[in-house]
């Protein structure tokens, strides 16, 4: 009963920050349709920032990875005396990451400052992202979606919740036709997490899928991509050590893609199960309301389906074949399209004939994401990120 009564506290807490973030941000698409930048770019930061401050004043206990790297990055780079000697230390951590620390230990004198501006930069891109968007989706329901399936996640997975939040960004502007600024976000994803360098691969496939013209072929990339990510993790141990100390790979990969040495994450218990079936009902709810049919190809529903499918099946054989939910560590960067691929399915409300009608498919919607919310992190916990509180470095 206790559990329950801090659970809903706590969930209403988020709603406390979340709810004024997504109506601003509704104001703020209204604006910018209007042709009014500046009243745009104000809501705009005032949306962004507040979810940023209520992350960066969480407590170290909040996140595995706040005690497990953040922290200690940030104690080293307070005690170096410049960035190029700072940068110059022997550490598996990436560049665009080791100036975020910096920054808050030498100009704001604050491990607050640095969980902030990790925060500010995943929230960035994927608001971004979104308003790129607004003219397929709704952008506060793309917000609304990222906050309920990946925000608190990224209280935990920072480093590679910023090189994911660009990899969307890039995935966005490729949508738009926009290749080269698709790119150079890329780039900017790399200096944060060097798995952008796969993340990217998958999300270019996913993108030109629909030119291969042979089912046959399609189904085998599929199922050949599904198998090589656990037969990588399970047998390719020597290669990978032997690549990355001949520097043809980043060493992070070596503990990337060898279970045994992250072995926690082989300890599967009632929240992996969660997060496994979470994943297929996430792939199912617009398949039966709303995009039953993906027959054209050039239809982006059809491209982001594909995604969170091959996300999914990833996930899943990682999880089979080896017992362990590591495979999210790739996946991460095809399962973040579940922040559109979600939304695919609102509707307008029918305000015809003086009623009001809100359509069977956004309820749905609504109340899967909320409840997918409370389960999976108000209750269960996911990511090591309850209790929540705040502390000030």
């Amino acid at each position: 009963m206790v559990e329950m009564v801090v659970s809903i506290c706590t969930f209403l807490l988020y709603f406390v920050v979340i709810a004024p973030s997504l109506i601003i941000t509704r104001q703020a698409t209204i604006q910018i349709e209007k042709g009014r930048k500046r009243e745009f770019i104000i809501l705009s930061l005032i949306a962004i920032i507040v979810p940023c401050i209520f992350s960066g004043f969480r407590g170290e206990n909040v996140g595995v990875d706040v005690l497990g790297y953040a922290k200690p990055v940030y104690k080293m780079a307070e005690s170096t005396g410049s960035l190029s000697e700072f940068l110059g230390l022997s550490l598996r951590y990436e560049t665009g990451y080791r100036l975020i620390a910096y920054i808050a230990a030498h100009r704001f004198h604050s491990f607050n400052a640095q969980l902030l501006l990790t925060q500010l930069l995943i929230n960035t891109p994927i608001y971004c992202g979104a308003i790129l968007l607004r003219k397929r989706f709704q952008p506060w329901i793309i917000m609304l979606s990222f906050y309920c399936l990946f925000f608190v996640e990224t209280f935990n997975i920072m480093r590679q919740g910023i090189g994911v939040a660009f990899a969307f960004l890039a995935f966005s502007f490729m949508i738009e036709k926009k290749c080269k600024t698709s790119a150079v976000f890329a780039v900017i994803g790399y200096f944060f997490h060097t798995t952008m360098i796969i993340g990217c691969g998958l999300l270019v496939f996913v993108y030109l899928f629909k030119k291969i013209k042979r089912k046959s072929i399609r189904v085998l990339c599929v199922f050949t991509l599904t198998i090589a990510v656990p037969v990588v993790m399970r047998f390719w141990k020597p290669a990978l050590v032997l690549l990355a100390e001949k520097g043809l790979v980043p060493s992070q990969y070596v503990r990337y893609f060898i279970t045994d040495q992250v072995q926690y994450f082989r300890e599967l218990g009632t929240k992996n199960y969660f997060e496994l079936a979470i994943r297929w009902i996430g792939v199912a709810i617009p398949l039966i309301f709303g995009n039953r049919l993906l027959k054209n190809k050039e239809d982006i529903r059809y491209t982001l389906f594909l995604a969170v499918l091959l996300g999914s099946l990833i996930y899943t054989s990682v999880f089979i074949f080896l017992h362990s939910s590591y495979g999210y560590r790739i996946s991460f960067y095809l399962e973040i399209l579940y922040i559109l691929w979600l939304p695919s399915i609102y509707r307008k409300p029918n305000r015809k004939s003086g009623r009001f009608r809100v359509p069977l498919s956004n309820i749905v919607l609504f109340s899967s994401l909320i409840l997918c919310f409370f389960v999976g992190y108000m209750m269960l916990g996911l990511h090591r990120t309850l209790p929540f509180y705040f502390q000030l470095y």
